[in-house]
């Protein structure tokens, strides 16, 4: 009896220590950033399966948060498209979802950027010319480039959408296929100390 006992005990423990494991990190307090590391990040925006999108783009530290400017090109036409900021930097499977969801810290819903409450990685739509190209200069505020807190969006993904997200379906605006998916690639290192 002594033998099973001592079984259940040390399997109790071992459940116990594995739940500790797998238990999420503590974030920080809502509005507390953790520090920059970089000074700018590269994003190149390649096609998926069947679309023609592409692009360069740059992210740089910016106030609370980072600017993102630079060109899309190829997409379909006149008009507005989606685009965010993925929770997974990897575009390799051919509809680009291997890249996640939108990245999303403070677990929020979807939303307009400008509007009120959204996700860390909700970007405005981007606006294309007749020529299908779309010049991008945004602010997103609230994460950081490398350091490697949960705000971080070093080495996460940017993806373009076939069409603009509308705000308001869960969980990322009814925005349909990603078009376009590249990794936030720090470029610059930060000074030495």
């Amino acid at each position: 009896m002594r033998s099973i006992r001592a079984g259940i005990s040390g399997c109790g423990i071992g459940l116990l220590l594995a739940g500790c494991v797998s238990q999420p990190p503590v974030e920080p307090p809502m509005g507390v950033l953790t520090h920059h590391a970089a000074e700018r990040a590269l994003v190149e925006l390649a096609p998926t399966s069947g679309s023609q999108v592409s692009g360069r783009l740059e992210v740089e530290r910016f106030g609370d948060g980072v600017r993102v400017t630079g060109v899309v090109r190829g997409l379909p036409g006149a008009g507005q498209y989606g685009m965010h900021v993925t929770s997974v930097g990897d575009c390799s499977h051919a509809s680009a979802m291997s890249a996640g969801q939108i990245f999303n810290p403070h677990r929020t819903a979807h939303g307009e950027p400008a509007m009120g409450e959204h996700m860390a990685g909700d970007m405005a739509n981007i606006t294309a010319d007749a020529s299908g190209v779309a010049r991008i200069d945004q602010q997103l505020a609230g994460v950081t480039l490398g350091g490697g807190g949960y705000d971080d969006i070093a080495n996460r993904a940017i993806v373009v959408r076939e069409r603009a997200a509308d705000y308001r379906t869960q969980p990322d605006g009814g925005a349909g296929a990603r078009t376009a998916c590249g990794v936030i690639t720090v470029s610059v290192p930060p000074p030495q100390a």
